[in-house]
């Protein structure tokens, strides 16, 4: 194709474009176009066409449809309109009139081209993609004089974040006397169509992630039983169930359409999904007129492409709707999976066998020391069950009086025995009928009570003291024990027919001297739990402090570790926290720190250090050293590689 010849402009032509024009001009000249060149725009192949569309899907038909609704049925004049990526890429196209459709044919104008400044030179798509607004180009206004018979105008759609998805384009064909009212003309009902297409956009985004969420077997599961609100991505409610009335006071017109902040002043929805956040968060509100009620967990909604699009929020009531709905009287696990932390291989065993669990209804045993964190689990398993909307029922088997468990657990008519209540009570297992039922330290159970619980879980029938009557109950049973059932069969004290009952899923939790590496990010996350119940608490700890927390076993383990910081942070105040602000039973632990390293990190920097005294302690040798520090082989040749230790003995 030939060069077409320059057309004249004027100095004083060029002087009145636009700035955004003028900057547009200078950028094609720095990247040497020649304005009389055929500057025709590549043409993408078939299949990466589709593949754009593919990616843009929602996009590209909100807005095909809007466009050929709004300038369809415009016959007076020759137009043509189309739809842009982020890239420039025309994905789609059309006109009303077959001589106009030639004329953009011929300029692949079309379906597959890609109309970037680089290529094409100024354009109005070109600058709206670049600049994020309106633009208009009319006639010698285009840099390249193959396109100066065209008046055009653009506007950008963006997503509800700000962010650029492509551009929408009319143009017609350039009249010197009447392309300036055309335009404007054509720029009104563009900037509509931009406006409607934004909107059903939110709308189409709105509606996906209401079906994302209530598509989920939890959330569908708790629909009839709880409260629960969906959040889009801005923390706009845009669905209420029911059940929330009961809990708020508010209507539900009155709660669709408003922040979710101002439903719920303590919950911020950037803190309750944030990116990244697989599993609920829980908060402690406070309903309408009433004291504050149980935890309500927030979870994050995910698009198909594993993008957060809004917030689940699900409310409990402290007493749930009557009429056949679960009472859950306040019974609600307060903690999930993520609130469970460690990355040692011993504690992620365990997790990933406690998930396992929950998607099952068989019974669990969870075995560990005291303070492991084993009733942590045990509300983990539950919220990440399908029971999640049931009550979380927790008994502590070894704090009932004797005379009194039976009763504490199955329940009882009136006047039973002395000092009943007259209108007699549910037990634990009734109460927890629907949701889980946690007896901890079951080994403390005396053994007449063992075979009644075997009973039930045999057949899920309870009897309640001083009745006939069988009672069905759906309580899903976790068991918990800090000793070895084993022993308890062989002393006689446990039955062994239960002992195999229980023992479906078994479950250790490791006590934390089995995980060292764990106890720096351990105190790391209780220090930012303390924090933020001490707001004067401003400083890290000392880097000494961590070589005394990795010197301990910890016989008390997680709990024992709690309170020893709790003490720490009371002693410190506003300082930053001393070896000698831990209690004093802890001081003989304390190992000096290296003089010639620098604090990066106060732990990592102290995990060096006892890395490299425990090396220098064996002379190199490292599985002497892993066993000095109670960690495995494995471990201590991760660590190392980590702070960039030399493997080999020198």
């Amino acid at each position: 194709m030939q060069k077409l010849p320059e057309q004249s402009l004027t100095e004083s032509d060029v002087k009145n474009f636009q700035k955004s024009i003028l900057e547009s001009w200078s950028r094609c000249k720095t990247r040497g176009l020649d304005r009389s060149g055929p500057h025709l725009p590549p043409v993408l192949r078939a299949d990466e066409i589709e593949a754009r569309i593919r990616s843009n899907r929602a996009y590209i038909d909100i807005a095909v449809r809007t466009l050929d609704a709004t300038f369809g049925n415009l016959r007076d004049q020759s137009i043509g309109w189309g739809v842009l990526d982020a890239d420039g890429i025309t994905l789609h196209a059309n006109t009303n009139d077959q001589h106009f459709f030639d004329r953009l044919r011929s300029l692949n104008l079309w379906k597959g081209s890609h109309l970037a400044e680089e290529k094409v030179g100024t354009t109005a798509p070109t600058l709206a993609i670049r600049d994020g607004a309106t633009h208009k180009v009319a006639g010698h206004e285009h840099f390249c004089a193959l396109y100066s018979c065209f008046s055009s105008v653009a506007s950008p759609i963006r997503d509800r974040t700000g962010k650029i998805l492509g551009a929408i384009d009319c143009s017609s064909l350039y009249r010197k006397y009447s392309s300036e009212e055309t335009l404007d003309y054509l720029s009104s009902l563009l900037l509509r169509a931009a406006s409607a297409i934004e909107t059903e956009l939110r709308f189409a985004e709105d509606l996906s992630t209401l079906c994302e969420a209530v598509s989920h077997p939890r959330i569908a599961s708790q629909l009839s039983t709880t409260g629960i609100l969906i959040t889009n991505r801005e923390g706009i409610v845009i669905f209420c169930s029911p059940a929330v009335e009961s809990f708020t006071g508010l209507k539900m017109i009155d709660v669709i359409g408003r922040d979710v902040g101002a439903v719920f002043p303590q919950i911020r929805t950037d803190t309750a999904a944030a990116p990244g956040q697989s599993c609920p968060r829980v908060f402690r509100v406070k309903g309408h007129n009433r004291e504050e009620c149980p935890p309500i967990r927030c979870s994050p909604i995910y698009d198909s492409l594993g993008n957060i699009s809004g917030t689940s929020i699900v409310v409990h009531p402290a007493k749930q709707i009557p009429d056949g709905g679960i009472q859950r009287d306040g019974h609600v696990a307060g903690y999930t999976f993520e609130d469970i932390v460690g990355d040692s291989q011993a504690i992620q065993q365990s997790i990933r066998w406690a998930k396992t669990s929950s998607r099952h209804s068989f019974t669990v045993l969870l075995e560990g020391e005291t303070g492991t964190g084993k009733e942590l689990f045990a509300n983990a398993i539950h919220n990440s069950s399908s029971r999640s909307g049931g009550p979380f029922v927790a008994i502590n088997c070894s704090a009932i009086p004797r005379d009194i468990v039976e009763s504490e657990l199955f329940g009882y008519v009136g006047g039973a025995f002395t000092g009943s209540r007259k209108e007699g009570s549910r037990g634990k297992f009734q109460i927890a009928d629907g949701g889980t039922l946690l007896l901890d330290e079951i080994n403390s159970l005396p053994v007449e009570i063992q075979a009644k619980l075997l009973r039930f879980l045999e057949s899920g029938e309870v009897i309640r003291v001083g009745e006939a009557k069988v009672h069905k109950v759906d309580a899903r049973v976790i068991a918990c024990t800090s000793a070895r059932l084993e022993e308890g069969v062989e002393r006689g004290t446990f039955r062994s027919d239960l002992y195999y009952r229980l023992n479906v899923l078994r479950i250790r939790i490791p006590p934390l001297r089995e995980r060292k590496e764990d106890i720096v990010s351990l105190a790391n996350h209780i220090l930012n739990e303390l924090s933020g119940t001490r707001a004067d608490l401003e400083s890290p700890p000392d880097p000494g402090v961590s070589a005394i927390l990795l010197a301990h076993d910890w016989p008390g383990n997680v709990r024992e570790l709690r309170n020893c910081l709790k003490h720490a942070v009371a002693m410190a105040g506003r300082r930053e926290i001393q070896p000698g602000d831990l209690p004093a039973y802890l001081q003989g632990n304390a190992r000096p720190p290296c003089a010639d390293v620098q604090p990066e990190k106060p732990f990592l920097k102290m995990e060096k250090e006892l890395l490299l005294y425990a090396l220098e302690e064996t002379q190199g040798l490292r599985e002497e050293a892993a066993r000095l520090l109670g960690i495995s082989r494995a471990t201590i040749y991760r660590k190392m590689k980590k702070h960039n230790l030399p493997r080999k003995r020198s």
